[in-house]
């Protein structure tokens, strides 16, 4: 796990991994393959391979820091000085798909003649699953966070309960999100305004998805104590995500239902 010698930094130095090389190799597999192996159903595997060499690259960072006790003050303040870096690079990706989208309202019919939205698509009506599904994330955010107190009280049984509670309400909607996706009369294929939707609202499931599945490995160790005295600085890192997925939501539900609802 890590190096115990003499060293005149404050940084902790990993023995070899694996898992940085093949996550890496993975995500650029991902990321650069998108569009030839969408057709084939490769992505989902792809995913699942990315989430399961994270979580074995995370187990061993948890490792170094619960049990081996090695993570000094300056590891702890650049794991979470990445997460933030990891964020915004995240808000980025997400800016670039509302800027297309505002692009495309605002700009497109006087210059190249886009109709906007597209003639013959119905939008969405935000009061119903869109308004819905606001209430449970925004819901969820309040609850991790009440989670977050309860873990810095050292109440690890309350803080599995309410992360556990967050859990739910995330599984809730991405089932809602599904019934939206059923329901909705028009399809990715639909010009602007159906590409965008469905990226959006898809990557956004995907942040959920993963959100998720990070809480999970929270409530994990919330509820069986497994904690050691760590600072919990994952914790953090994913409560931190889980915030970030919901301002999003809400800046999707403003502009891609509450917005074009009324300009249509």
């Amino acid at each position: 796990m890590g190096s115990y010698g003499l060293r005149n930094h404050s940084q902790h130095l990993c023995d070899m991994s694996p898992w940085p090389l093949m996550l890496s190799l993975v995500l650029f597999g991902v990321t650069s393959g998108f569009v030839i192996i969408f057709r084939s159903g490769l992505i989902p595997y792809l995913v699942l391979l990315t989430l399961l060499l994270g979580f074995y690259w995370g187990s061993d960072i948890i490792s170094e820091g619960s049990y081996l006790r090695i993570h000094i003050e300056g590891v702890s303040n650049s794991l979470l000085m990445s997460m933030k870096i990891f964020i915004f690079s995240e808000v980025m990706f997400f800016v670039g798909f509302f800027w297309s989208l505002y692009y495309t309202i605002y700009c497109g019919e006087g210059i190249v003649r886009i109709v906007f939205p597209p003639i013959g698509v119905e939008v969405l009506d935000p009061y119903r699953i869109p308004l819905l599904n606001t209430v449970l994330l925004l819901s969820s955010g309040v609850t991790v966070t009440w989670g977050h107190h309860s873990l810095r009280s050292g109440e690890y049984s309350a803080a599995a309960n309410r992360i556990l509670i967050s859990i739910l309400l995330g599984i809730i909607f991405l089932l809602c999100q599904f019934v939206e996706y059923n329901n909705a009369v028009f399809s990715m294929s639909d010009r602007v305004f159906g590409s965008n939707f469905f990226a959006l609202t898809r990557f956004h499931g995907f942040h959920v998805t993963v959100g998720t599945i990070r809480l999970v490995l929270c409530w994990s160790r919330f509820y069986n104590a497994d904690l050691l005295g760590g600072k919990g600085i994952r914790h953090d890192c994913f409560i931190w995500y889980w915030h970030f997925v919901d301002v999003v939501w809400l800046g999707l539900f403003l502009i891609v239902y509450i917005n074009v609802m009324y300009i249509s």
